[in-house]
């Protein structure tokens, strides 16, 4: 009976024997990830093609899933540098960017991803993570971050150009109209990163990535930068992640996501493991590993109902989880509760953020 609770319900065991002196710990955590999370899931959606809104939503019901399902107590799951990246180019050559269509199919491939994840903790193949060099893992990490890095130059030069899923496209179409920088975006964008890196090396306890976006924030606000040509973010929906089925019944779509999916799958899967393994090399926490893999492919199949797209274990967010002191799961579950009460209360806030400012963000990320 309490093998099948386990597989089921393993979150019952960590709830039972949870004591009140964890939750003030618990909660410190929660918000600290909260801090980091809300800047990260907004920049990462824009590295996927997608509204900054559905990078919150990824951070909500699916992070609440894995902290629930997973057998860490310091892994939080949600949009990362990589994930986004291969998202993207998964998408880019089936959709315009910015449609319908492309939304649905992030949905889907969601969907798609959990599904694989699901299937592989049934047939128990968490082993073959134990046969995944360390050197793979890096050396696609340290590869995602170049190309990430240039996907996001336009934007911090305020260029207007067509996405394309590949690096030469990227690379030419940057050269070709760099003559067209917008001056004050770039200096926006200068301006978040000199904020993070300052405050990282000063006064590291500080939220530098927040501080930089409420500052550049306040900028445009205050000089109304928008009517000069700054892009900014826009209005964000004021509301919790909205119910949505996936149309599975784009049949050939289907079959062009499947080999993106598998990557996704995969990836996430070795991501994830990375960081909850280096963690619990420090606790001496024992792992699950098939049990990561339920948590993993249920959060990306709750992702495809609760408007999201797939993510993974955070390197970011799961290091200062733990090093704010979490002593269970209930640190992440409050880290989604802060991001949802934040995308309720705070959404108007976000509508005078400059698009330059998320370079900065996810540069200083990937350089952790």
């Amino acid at each position: 009976m309490l093998s099948i609770v386990s597989e089921l319900a393993p979150f019952v065991f960590w709830m039972r024997d949870y004591r009140k002196r964890y939750l003030r710990a618990d909660v410190v955590a929660g918000l600290t990830v909260a801090v980091v999370a809300v800047p990260q899931s907004m920049a990462y959606a824009l590295i996927a093609g997608l509204p900054v809104q559905y990078g919150l939503y990824a951070s909500i019901i699916p992070t609440i899933v894995a902290c629930l399902w997973g057998s860490s107590s310091h892994l939080i799951t949600g949009p990362t540098t990589t994930v986004s990246l291969v998202v993207f180019t998964t998408l880019a050559g089936l959709a315009q960017v910015g449609t319908p269509h492309y939304l649905e199919l992030a949905f889907l491939l969601a969907l798609i991803v959990g599904a694989i994840q699901i299937g592989m903790a049934l047939a128990r193949l968490g082993v073959f993570l134990n046969f995944v060099s360390h050197s793979v893992i890096l050396g696609y990490t340290a590869g995602a971050a170049v190309l990430i890095g240039f996907k996001q130059i336009p934007h911090l030069c305020g260029l207007k150009l067509d996405r394309t899923g590949s690096f030469l496209g990227s690379l030419q179409g940057i050269f070709t109209h760099l003559h067209e920088t917008q001056l004050i975006a770039l200096g926006l964008g200068l301006l978040t990163i000199l904020i993070i890196v300052v405050l990282r090396k000063s006064l590291p306890s500080l939220p530098g990535t927040l501080i930089a976006m409420l500052t550049v924030g306040g900028l445009v606000a205050a000089f109304d930068l928008n009517s000069h040509g700054i892009e900014v973010v826009g209005a964000i929906p004021r509301s919790l992640p909205p119910f949505h089925v996936p149309n599975i019944t784009l049949y050939e779509s289907l079959r062009q996501l499947v080999p993106g999916a598998l990557a996704i799958a995969m990836l996430g899967l070795v991501e994830a493991m990375s960081i909850a393994k280096a963690i619990a090399g420090q606790t001496r926490q024992r792992l699950n590993i098939n049990q990561e893999f339920m948590a993993l492919g249920l959060a990306n199949v709750s992702s495809a109902f609760f408007s999201g797209y797939p993510g993974s274990g955070s390197f970011t967010r799961s290091a200062v989880n733990f090093h704010a002191g979490a002593k269970s799961p209930m640190s992440g579950i409050i880290s989604s509760i802060a991001v949802a009460l934040t995308v309720l209360l705070a959404a108007p806030l976000a509508s005078n953020l400059p698009v330059a400012r998320y370079p900065g963000c996810s540069w200083w990320s990937q350089s952790k």
